[in-house]
């Protein structure tokens, strides 16, 4: 019984060639033997069906156990990804002895090295998530070369959401990314996740050799757990009596603003016993007061509610120009 391992030729010339490393075990009676050949006697047809002359080796020694057999030329076998009929004779040939042939296809070994793959999610002001995924290929050697593009396939699970796209390999680069934008966030409520697989695909001009498996990554696509963040006072203006106060929303609101809280009071406005407060229900940027109600020297806060909690406190805005702190 033969044993076979395969190795790429990489002599110029010998493009897809596979070099056939053969071990056996010695038979009995090897005092009686010359030597060994091994012979290529027929290969699929579509590498040339059986040959007029097979193709045989030099005399092996009759002590080996192995041997290296590769292509005098780069017409002759053995040729990755075909089939071939082999018989390793010992010679002399016993009469009444039946050598029986063995079938090989030489493959690569199928161990592949794996790409490296990252991805993060960015929450952005209209609500919406953005996607940055990263991949990476130093760990990858002789699959570089038999690499097209990748396919790259996002597919919001338990749903029929999905977008694919597509990112041609490049000369002498080894890292990838590539940023999918505007995907829908969800309420933490719904345990919604966006699966990303990356699926190398093989060229045609190195078809014997291996590429990484698909590989992925997971990102949970809820809204965090994070109340509202960067709201800013803006201006104030006078119509008498009434003051028509507004403010820049929250930079990252993580979901839907519920509502605004405003106080209004004296210096300062958190730590005055005296404050006037109002609620301001939805996602406005402004809300009209009448300043009768109001004593001099007033300053205003407002904060802001998610679904999660409250914001930080805005700075303290002055609704009076001649106030003194």
């Amino acid at each position: 019984e033969l044993q076979f391992e395969y190795l790429e030729d990489l002599r110029d010339d010998f493009h897809g060639h596979a070099v056939v490393n053969i071990s056996w075990k010695p038979p009995q009676g090897i005092e009686f033997l010359s030597h060994y050949e091994f012979i290529i006697v027929a290969s699929s047809l579509s590498c040339g069906g059986y040959y007029n002359e097979p193709f045989t080796s030099q005399p092996i020694s009759k002590d080996s156990t192995f041997f290296l057999y590769q292509a005098e030329n780069p017409n002759e076998p053995p040729i990755f990804n075909c089939i071939y009929q082999t018989v390793l004779y010992s010679e002399p040939r016993m009469p009444n002895i039946d050598v029986k042939p063995q079938i090989i296809k030489p493959m690569l070994d199928s161990t592949v090295s794996e790409l490296f793959v990252s991805c993060t999610k960015q929450f952005n002001i209209d609500n919406t998530l953005s996607l940055h995924v990263v991949w990476d290929l130093a760990n990858v050697y002789q699959e570089i070369q038999a690499i097209e593009k990748f396919d790259i396939r996002l597919h919001l699970l338990n749903s029929s959401l999905s977008k694919s796209v597509t990112v041609s390999k490049q000369v002498n680069t080894l890292s990838y990314n590539v940023t999918l934008d505007n995907l829908l966030a969800y309420k933490r409520t719904l345990a919604y996740q966006y699966e990303v697989m990356i699926t190398p695909v093989k060229n045609d001009t190195f078809f014997w050799r291996l590429i990484p498996n698909p590989v992925g990554c997971a990102v949970d696509a809820s809204i965090p757990f994070s109340p509202p963040s960067g709201i800013t006072n803006e201006s104030v203006s006078l119509n008498y009596p009434l003051l028509n106060i507004s403010w820049h929303p929250p930079s990252v609101t993580y979901g839907s603003i519920i509502m605004y809280e405003l106080v209004i009071g004296q210096w300062p406005v958190l730590q005055s016993g005296q404050n006037h407060t109002f609620y301001i229900a939805g996602n406005v940027t402004s809300f009209i007061i009448n300043i009768t109600m109001l004593e001099y020297c007033q300053y205003l806060q407002i904060r802001s509610l998610n679904d999660y909690a409250w914001s930080n406190w805005s700075d303290s805005f002055q609704l009076s120009l001649d106030c003194l702190k």
